[in-house]
């Protein structure tokens, strides 16, 4: 009796240890997906989510995505799925809602972070949309989107103010911001942005300052870091 019980609670493990193993694997790999259990879908779920968007299956997205956010309800990763969902169903008032919440529970989120800031961009809230654009310089390693979209923020006066007091505010990846927009935005609206954020307290290394075409002339010389 207690050896069957013991290879009950083993075989009832092994299930347990598979099933969030499958789960893990399906994280990169869609082939995974389908063989993940109900009980243990997390990751599952999101790519099986993100599938069902592509695939135009809009009854199917946002089930699986409340069932998501139902699993795991704090995770800003779930309600970027259920707001990507609902605006496949048309609900375009409470997908942007959601995408909101979920920018607010986690920063970390990629998805999020970039919804926000195109809301808050076609909004009109710049200084959103900068807090935005702060937090995916930090978090994206693929520098090529948060270039993109701060060419779009600072193409507007509003908008290299409003960066300008997120660049004084920023500590380290300011200066690989500048450097990465050198040739990739007029040089006139990044020399104004630079300026702005020195009036405001950035503090640029010398290399950085260079790259930003900032002319001091008529001014008090700008020290840059390595003075």
């Amino acid at each position: 009796m207690i050896r069957a019980a013991w290879i009950a609670m083993l075989a009832a493990i092994a299930v347990v240890v598979t099933g969030f193993e499958l789960d893990r694997q399906a994280r990169f790999d869609d082939a995974f997906v389908r063989f993940v259990p109900a009980p243990f879908r997390t990751f599952a779920l999101q790519r099986k989510v993100l599938a069902e968007v592509r695939e135009d299956d809009a009854d199917a997205a946002l089930a699986d995505a409340i069932s998501l956010v139902r699993r795991r309800p704090m995770p800003a990763q779930g309600l970027t799925l259920l707001a990507m969902a609902r605006a496949r169903q048309g609900e375009g008032a409470v997908a942007r809602d959601t995408v909101l919440l979920a920018g607010t529970r986690g920063w970390r989120s990629l998805g999020a972070q970039v919804a926000v800031f195109g809301m808050a961009l076609d909004a009109g809230d710049h200084d959103a949309a900068a807090s935005r654009l702060a937090a995916l310089w930090v978090l994206d390693p693929d520098r090529a989107r948060p270039v993109s979209l701060t060419a779009q923020l600072i193409a507007s006066p509003e908008g290299r103010m409003a960066f300008a007091q997120v660049l004084a505010r920023g500590k380290r990846w300011p200066d690989g911001a500048i450097r990465a927009l050198h040739g990739h935005v007029p040089p006139g609206e990044l020399a104004d942005l630079v300026g702005q954020a020195i009036a405001a307290g950035a503090l640029f290394d010398c290399g950085a300052l260079a790259a930003s075409g900032y002319d001091a002339a008529g001014q008090r010389p700008v020290k840059c870091a390595s003075d």
